[in-house]
């Protein structure tokens, strides 16, 4: 409700309340005007954003729009290019068909018109001929020619015919003679080429075999330069497998002399299996199947030099009976080995080296037995150095068994 208006023509209000109450009006008009002005901003900044809200969407549908219509130019576009490119390479396919197909036409006709001009050579070469029989046989039917101009115009014809045959037989001689030179040239250059390639070969061949053979006698005797250094380097109670605390080799007295030019071993030998042992044990690391097979090859090769070596019975017969007996054990070791170096070849990392170490071991202690028993060889420098100096290895021919029945067979 409105506040009550002051009758102004009162004369019993006072004037000072009317012009209070008159300004209280202007002010409440003036606050109305500004609340009025407020809320039609209010009003505007509401449809203007309601606007701009309805026109987001309208944006992004323009904008998806439009980028529909330029993706669908696009691929028309590309549509378009496509079947221009598909429609240029069936012409290029039909002018290239129409060319071979005008080449193919060529040729035949080339063929045609030469079948020709050598038919037209032939009927020209032949028509002087042809023509004078014609005209010697109508002579000759009125009877204008007598015999002896007949006899003379025959005999012309004969030598024209002659003469032309001569021509053609020099001709295909000469031919002839072109195509055999021709043909010699070409034989002579493919004998010369196949001459050059075959010298060439062999002495490729020569050159490829003595550098062959030159480095395998360098790789031959730098081994055994390193089997003899390792042979006088080595320390006969050296072991390359630990064989245990329990076995009686530990207990060999250091000090005790083992090697004597006069004993059945030799030195080089058990060089040799020591190393065979190292590598197979090394190999055997490697999971390398084809390796570890080659190692515990050369170690059987060592073992039957030993075993060979070992053949020649002491004096003594305990002695020799005992050295029959530790020669019988190291074939059983020998195939232990053998069998624990397959398993572990064919185990693929699966096998445990331990089984390979406790293989190994044994049959080096079978072997440690038996040359603490038979002792051990000098080399002799004989078969250590050669006659220029070189060093050079003499070993033994064994074969896969013996007639000694204490020697078991190896299995290989």
């Amino acid at each position: 409700p409105t506040a009550k208006q002051p009758d102004r023509d009162n004369p019993s209000v006072p004037k000072w309340l009317s012009k209070i109450h008159n300004k209280l009006i202007e002010e409440y008009k003036s606050q109305l005007r500004q609340l009025s002005d407020k809320h039609r901003s209010m009003d505007d900044d509401m449809k203007n954003r309601g606007g701009e809200i309805n026109g987001i969407p309208g944006e992004e549908h323009s904008r998806a729009t439009t980028e529909n219509l330029e993706k669908q130019e696009w691929d028309d576009m590309q549509l378009d290019l496509e079947n221009k490119l598909a429609e240029a390479q069936t012409l290029n396919d039909s002018m290239r068909q129409q060319l071979q197909q005008i080449q193919e036409d060529h040729d035949v006709e080339m063929e045609r018109l030469r079948n020709e001009v050598a038919l037209a050579r032939t009927k020209a070469q032949e028509a002087p001929r042809v023509a004078a029989q014609n005209a010697a046989a109508q002579q000759i039917s009125r009877g204008d020619i007598g015999p002896v101009e007949l006899d003379f115009f025959l005999e012309q014809v004969n030598g024209r015919l002659g003469h032309s045959l001569l021509e053609q037989q020099q001709e295909q001689r000469q031919a002839m003679k072109e195509i055999r030179a021709e043909i010699k040239e070409f034989l002579r250059e493919t004998r010369a080429l196949s001459q050059q390639s075959r010298l060439v070969y062999e002495r490729q061949a020569e050159e490829l075999g003595q550098t062959t053979k030159r480095l395998e006698q360098e790789v031959h005797e730098w081994r055994i330069r390193y089997d003899c250094a390792q042979e006088q380097l080595r320390s006969t109670c050296a072991s390359s497998v630990e064989l245990g605390p329990e076995h009686k080799g530990i207990k060999l007295d250091r000090g005790k002399g083992l090697v004597d030019a006069h004993e059945l071993v030799k030195n080089i030998h058990v060089s040799e299996f020591q190393t065979a042992i190292d590598k197979l044990l090394y190999k055997a690391r490697t999971h390398d199947s084809g390796s570890v097979i080659d190692a515990v090859k050369s170690v059987v090769a060592s073992v039957r030099r030993i075993t060979h070596d070992a053949k020649v019975s002491r004096r003594d017969g305990e002695d020799s009976a005992l050295q029959a007996k530790l020669r019988g054990e190291v074939s059983p070791a020998t195939n232990s080995l053998i069998r624990a170096s397959m398993n572990c070849a064919a185990g693929a990392g699966l096998y445990p080296l331990s089984l390979l170490n406790a293989a190994a071991s044994r049959l080096t202690g079978a072997i440690v037995d038996l040359l603490l028993l038979v002792e051990v060889q000098t080399t002799p420098a004989e078969d250590l150095e050669g006659k220029d100096g070189t060093a050079k290895l003499q070993r033994p021919l064994l074969t896969a068994g013996g007639k000694d029945n204490d020697q078991r067979e190896l299995v290989h």
